[in-house]
Protein backbone atom coordinates (compact mmCIF):
# COMPACT_ATOMS: atom_id res chain seq x y z
CA UNK A 1 0.00 0.00 0.00
CA UNK A 2 1.60 3.39 -0.77
CA UNK A 3 0.01 6.69 -0.21
CA UNK A 4 -1.81 8.44 -3.33
CA UNK A 5 -2.00 12.53 -3.30
CA UNK A 6 -4.73 13.46 -1.57
CA UNK A 7 -5.34 10.39 0.40
CA UNK A 8 -3.80 11.34 3.82
CA UNK A 9 -5.76 15.25 3.70
CA UNK A 10 -9.08 12.71 3.19
CA UNK A 11 -8.42 10.71 6.53
CA UNK A 12 -9.61 12.06 9.72
CA UNK A 13 -7.82 10.41 12.62
CA UNK A 14 -9.23 9.89 16.46
CA UNK A 15 -7.27 9.42 19.02
CA UNK A 16 -7.92 8.20 22.64
CA UNK A 17 -4.99 6.60 24.96
CA UNK A 18 -4.08 3.12 22.97
CA UNK A 19 -7.03 3.41 20.50
CA UNK A 20 -7.29 4.91 17.16
CA UNK A 21 -10.35 5.35 14.78
CA UNK A 22 -9.88 6.92 11.17
CA UNK A 23 -12.89 7.86 9.18
CA UNK A 24 -12.56 8.76 5.20
CA UNK A 25 -13.90 12.14 4.63
CA UNK A 26 -14.79 11.48 1.19
CA UNK A 27 -17.89 9.05 1.91
CA UNK A 28 -17.89 9.36 5.88
CA UNK A 29 -16.82 5.87 6.50
CA UNK A 30 -15.14 4.79 9.66
CA UNK A 31 -12.75 2.66 8.32
CA UNK A 32 -10.17 1.78 11.02
CA UNK A 33 -10.18 1.04 14.47
CA UNK A 34 -7.41 -0.42 16.27
CA UNK A 35 -5.85 -0.77 19.70
CA UNK A 36 -1.71 -0.18 19.88
CA UNK A 37 -1.44 -0.69 16.03
CA UNK A 38 -4.36 -4.01 15.90
CA UNK A 39 -6.03 -3.58 13.29
CA UNK A 40 -10.13 -4.60 13.78
CA UNK A 41 -12.24 -2.88 10.67
CA UNK A 42 -12.59 -4.34 7.51
CA UNK A 43 -11.00 -1.06 5.17
CA UNK A 44 -13.32 -1.65 2.12
CA UNK A 45 -14.54 2.38 2.78
CA UNK A 46 -10.82 3.13 2.90
CA UNK A 47 -9.07 5.77 0.31
CA UNK A 48 -7.75 3.34 -2.32
CA UNK A 49 -4.54 3.44 -1.52
CA UNK A 50 -4.91 2.60 1.81
CA UNK A 51 -6.66 -0.91 0.91
CA UNK A 52 -5.18 -4.33 1.20
CA UNK A 53 -5.12 -6.33 -1.60
CA UNK A 54 -8.37 -8.25 -0.32
CA UNK A 55 -10.17 -5.03 0.38
CA UNK A 56 -9.41 -4.03 -3.26
CA UNK A 57 -10.72 -7.36 -4.77
CA UNK A 58 -13.35 -7.33 -7.05
CA UNK A 59 -15.16 -10.07 -4.84
CA UNK A 60 -14.53 -8.09 -1.75
CA UNK A 61 -17.33 -5.59 -0.03
CA UNK A 62 -16.63 -2.02 -0.91
CA UNK A 63 -17.29 -0.40 2.36
CA UNK A 64 -16.48 -1.01 6.24
CA UNK A 65 -19.74 0.47 7.84
CA UNK A 66 -22.91 2.19 6.25
CA UNK A 67 -26.27 3.17 8.15
CA UNK A 68 -29.66 1.28 7.48
CA UNK A 69 -32.67 3.42 6.63
CA UNK A 70 -35.40 3.48 6.58
CA UNK A 71 -35.60 -0.04 5.75
CA UNK A 72 -33.47 -3.39 6.90
CA UNK A 73 -32.85 -6.12 4.41
CA UNK A 74 -34.30 -5.90 1.19
CA UNK A 75 -38.30 -4.58 0.09
CA UNK A 76 -40.58 -6.89 -1.91
CA UNK A 77 -40.11 -6.01 -5.57
CA UNK A 78 -37.68 -3.19 -4.60
CA UNK A 79 -41.18 -1.21 -3.67
CA UNK A 80 -42.44 -0.32 -0.06
CA UNK A 81 -45.90 0.71 0.27
CA UNK A 82 -46.68 3.79 1.86
CA UNK A 83 -50.10 5.44 2.29
CA UNK A 84 -51.49 3.91 -0.75
CA UNK A 85 -48.21 4.45 -2.76
CA UNK A 86 -45.43 2.24 -4.21
CA UNK A 87 -41.90 3.90 -3.75
CA UNK A 88 -38.86 2.02 -5.35
CA UNK A 89 -36.57 1.27 -2.70
CA UNK A 90 -33.23 -0.76 -2.73
CA UNK A 91 -31.64 -2.85 -0.09
CA UNK A 92 -31.07 -1.71 3.36
CA UNK A 93 -33.22 1.82 2.22
CA UNK A 94 -31.46 5.27 0.55
CA UNK A 95 -29.56 6.51 3.74
CA UNK A 96 -26.51 4.54 2.56
CA UNK A 97 -26.24 6.74 -1.37
CA UNK A 98 -27.04 9.77 0.19
CA UNK A 99 -24.27 10.85 2.05
CA UNK A 100 -23.33 12.62 5.33
CA UNK A 101 -21.60 16.16 6.16
CA UNK A 102 -19.68 16.74 9.05
CA UNK A 103 -21.09 18.66 11.85
CA UNK A 104 -18.83 18.46 14.54
CA UNK A 105 -15.35 17.08 15.17
CA UNK A 106 -12.93 17.01 18.44
CA UNK A 107 -10.01 14.90 18.89
CA UNK A 108 -11.65 12.06 19.73
CA UNK A 109 -15.14 12.13 18.07
CA UNK A 110 -16.66 13.18 15.03
CA UNK A 111 -20.49 13.53 14.41
CA UNK A 112 -22.06 13.87 11.18
CA UNK A 113 -25.43 14.88 9.51
CA UNK A 114 -27.52 13.57 6.31
CA UNK A 115 -30.73 15.49 5.59
CA UNK A 116 -33.13 14.07 3.09
CA UNK A 117 -35.93 16.36 1.82
CA UNK A 118 -39.49 14.16 1.12
CA UNK A 119 -39.27 12.38 -2.79
CA UNK A 120 -35.87 13.64 -3.60
CA UNK A 121 -34.64 11.01 -6.36
CA UNK A 122 -31.37 8.93 -4.74
CA UNK A 123 -29.21 7.20 -7.57
CA UNK A 124 -27.41 4.05 -6.70
CA UNK A 125 -26.05 2.72 -9.88
CA UNK A 126 -28.77 2.30 -12.60
CA UNK A 127 -31.33 2.53 -9.96
CA UNK A 128 -32.82 5.32 -8.38
CA UNK A 129 -35.12 5.44 -5.12
CA UNK A 130 -36.41 8.01 -3.23
CA UNK A 131 -38.94 8.32 0.21
CA UNK A 132 -41.91 10.25 1.21
CA UNK A 133 -40.64 12.34 4.21
CA UNK A 134 -38.12 14.57 5.13
CA UNK A 135 -35.73 12.97 7.95
CA UNK A 136 -32.48 13.85 9.89
CA UNK A 137 -30.14 11.22 10.34
CA UNK A 138 -26.99 11.50 12.57
CA UNK A 139 -24.17 9.20 12.75
CA UNK A 140 -21.27 9.62 15.16
CA UNK A 141 -17.99 8.06 16.63
CA UNK A 142 -16.11 9.03 19.74
CA UNK A 143 -13.05 6.69 20.95
CA UNK A 144 -12.50 6.06 24.53
CA UNK A 145 -10.07 3.94 26.78
CA UNK A 146 -11.53 1.47 26.33
CA UNK A 147 -12.65 1.42 22.40
CA UNK A 148 -15.53 3.32 20.22
CA UNK A 149 -18.99 4.77 21.07
CA UNK A 150 -21.08 5.28 18.18
CA UNK A 151 -24.74 6.25 17.49
CA UNK A 152 -27.34 6.59 14.84
CA UNK A 153 -30.31 8.44 15.70
CA UNK A 154 -32.81 9.98 13.39
CA UNK A 155 -35.33 12.57 13.10
CA UNK A 156 -38.65 13.01 11.51
CA UNK A 157 -38.46 16.42 9.26
CA UNK A 158 -41.58 16.65 7.96
CA UNK A 159 -44.64 19.04 9.27
CA UNK A 160 -47.74 17.10 9.24
CA UNK A 161 -46.82 13.03 8.94
CA UNK A 162 -45.69 10.23 11.11
CA UNK A 163 -43.04 8.59 9.67
CA UNK A 164 -42.55 4.85 9.39
CA UNK A 165 -38.76 3.65 9.29
CA UNK A 166 -36.44 1.12 10.61
CA UNK A 167 -32.71 1.75 10.84
CA UNK A 168 -29.70 -0.39 11.63
CA UNK A 169 -25.77 -0.09 11.91
CA UNK A 170 -23.52 -2.09 9.96
CA UNK A 171 -19.89 -2.62 10.51
CA UNK A 172 -17.52 -4.92 9.09
CA UNK A 173 -14.77 -6.48 11.13
CA UNK A 174 -11.38 -8.53 10.72
CA UNK A 175 -11.27 -12.00 11.00
CA UNK A 176 -8.90 -14.21 10.59
CA UNK A 177 -8.21 -17.65 8.31
CA UNK A 178 -4.69 -17.52 7.94
CA UNK A 179 -3.85 -20.87 9.69
CA UNK A 180 -6.17 -23.84 8.48
CA UNK A 181 -4.92 -25.84 10.65
CA UNK A 182 -5.28 -23.73 13.92
CA UNK A 183 -8.07 -23.05 15.96
CA UNK A 184 -10.81 -20.71 14.22
CA UNK A 185 -12.19 -17.03 14.71
CA UNK A 186 -16.05 -17.07 16.25
CA UNK A 187 -18.19 -15.53 16.63
CA UNK A 188 -20.65 -15.70 19.88
CA UNK A 189 -24.29 -14.06 20.50
CA UNK A 190 -25.45 -14.56 23.95
CA UNK A 191 -28.66 -16.57 24.35
CA UNK A 192 -27.72 -17.66 20.38
CA UNK A 193 -24.77 -19.38 19.99
CA UNK A 194 -21.65 -19.21 18.93
CA UNK A 195 -19.95 -20.36 15.44
CA UNK A 196 -16.44 -20.91 14.02
CA UNK A 197 -15.90 -19.23 11.07
CA UNK A 198 -16.26 -22.48 8.71
CA UNK A 199 -20.09 -23.21 10.08
CA UNK A 200 -20.83 -19.73 10.16
CA UNK A 201 -20.28 -19.20 6.49
CA UNK A 202 -21.76 -22.56 5.52
CA UNK A 203 -25.13 -20.79 7.93
CA UNK A 204 -24.45 -17.35 5.40
CA UNK A 205 -24.39 -19.46 2.42
CA UNK A 206 -27.68 -21.26 2.63
CA UNK A 207 -29.23 -18.66 4.43
CA UNK A 208 -28.15 -15.38 3.21
CA UNK A 209 -27.41 -13.92 6.93
CA UNK A 210 -27.33 -15.44 10.54
CA UNK A 211 -30.45 -13.54 11.81
CA UNK A 212 -30.45 -13.23 15.89
CA UNK A 213 -33.69 -12.05 17.02
CA UNK A 214 -33.50 -10.24 20.59
CA UNK A 215 -29.74 -9.91 20.30
CA UNK A 216 -27.97 -6.82 21.72
CA UNK A 217 -24.69 -8.17 21.81
CA UNK A 218 -22.39 -10.64 20.02
CA UNK A 219 -18.41 -10.81 20.36
CA UNK A 220 -15.78 -11.57 17.87
CA UNK A 221 -13.01 -14.35 19.91
CA UNK A 222 -9.57 -15.18 18.34
CA UNK A 223 -8.00 -18.29 18.78
CA UNK A 224 -7.06 -19.39 21.89
CA UNK A 225 -11.00 -17.94 22.83
CA UNK A 226 -9.58 -14.81 23.67
CA UNK A 227 -12.03 -11.58 23.08
CA UNK A 228 -11.07 -9.30 20.85
CA UNK A 229 -13.58 -7.40 20.35
CA UNK A 230 -17.27 -6.96 22.31
CA UNK A 231 -20.51 -5.39 20.44
CA UNK A 232 -23.62 -4.04 22.56
CA UNK A 233 -26.49 -2.28 21.17
CA UNK A 234 -29.47 -0.72 22.10
CA UNK A 235 -31.28 -2.02 18.97
CA UNK A 236 -32.76 -5.32 19.82
CA UNK A 237 -31.66 -7.73 16.83
CA UNK A 238 -28.96 -8.63 14.84
CA UNK A 239 -27.58 -9.73 11.53
CA UNK A 240 -23.97 -11.61 10.62
CA UNK A 241 -22.82 -11.62 7.13
CA UNK A 242 -19.96 -12.27 4.89
CA UNK A 243 -18.16 -13.18 2.08
CA UNK A 244 -17.23 -16.40 1.25
CA UNK A 245 -13.20 -16.93 2.52
CA UNK A 246 -12.71 -12.98 3.28
CA UNK A 247 -11.12 -11.83 5.90
CA UNK A 248 -14.27 -9.85 7.28
CA UNK A 249 -17.53 -10.58 9.00
CA UNK A 250 -20.51 -7.99 9.20
CA UNK A 251 -22.31 -7.62 12.79
CA UNK A 252 -25.13 -5.62 11.86
CA UNK A 253 -27.43 -4.34 14.80
CA UNK A 254 -30.85 -3.64 13.48
CA UNK A 255 -34.24 -2.17 14.77
CA UNK A 256 -36.20 -4.59 12.72
CA UNK A 257 -36.10 -8.05 11.29
CA UNK A 258 -35.79 -8.28 7.00
CA UNK A 259 -38.55 -9.81 5.48
CA UNK A 260 -38.33 -9.80 1.89
CA UNK A 261 -41.69 -10.86 1.00
CA UNK A 262 -43.89 -8.54 3.22
CA UNK A 263 -46.33 -6.58 0.78
CA UNK A 264 -47.98 -4.50 3.00
CA UNK A 265 -47.73 -0.77 4.37
CA UNK A 266 -44.42 -0.13 5.69
CA UNK A 267 -45.89 1.39 8.77
CA UNK A 268 -47.87 -1.56 9.59
CA UNK A 269 -44.36 -4.16 8.74
CA UNK A 270 -43.36 -6.05 12.14
CA UNK A 271 -41.02 -4.29 14.25
CA UNK A 272 -41.19 -1.09 12.02
CA UNK A 273 -41.85 2.22 14.07
CA UNK A 274 -44.00 5.28 13.06
CA UNK A 275 -42.19 8.68 14.22
CA UNK A 276 -44.23 11.38 15.04
CA UNK A 277 -43.17 14.80 13.20
CA UNK A 278 -40.56 16.44 14.85
CA UNK A 279 -39.44 13.47 16.96
CA UNK A 280 -36.07 11.93 17.37
CA UNK A 281 -35.40 8.41 17.61
CA UNK A 282 -31.50 7.64 19.50
CA UNK A 283 -29.61 4.22 18.81
CA UNK A 284 -26.36 3.33 20.74
CA UNK A 285 -23.57 1.24 20.39
CA UNK A 286 -20.60 0.29 22.32
CA UNK A 287 -17.27 -1.49 20.92
CA UNK A 288 -15.17 -2.53 23.66
CA UNK A 289 -11.64 -4.02 21.97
Amino acid sequence: MHDKKGDKENILVLQYDEITAKINMLNQQLYSLSRTGRELMWGGGAPGSYKTADEMSSKGWKSSEIPMFPIVGNANGNKVLIGGKYYDMGRHGIARHVGFVDDFTSESCVEFAQTYKANTSVKSGSERYEFPFSYTLRKSFQVTSNGLEAAICVQNKSENEAMPFAVGWHPAFVVDYSDPHAPEDSISIPGHGSWGLTALLKLIKKEGALICKNAYEASIKSRGNETRLNMVSTLPHMMIWSQQRLPFICIETISALPDGEYSGELGKKPGYQVLEPGAWQNNRISIKV
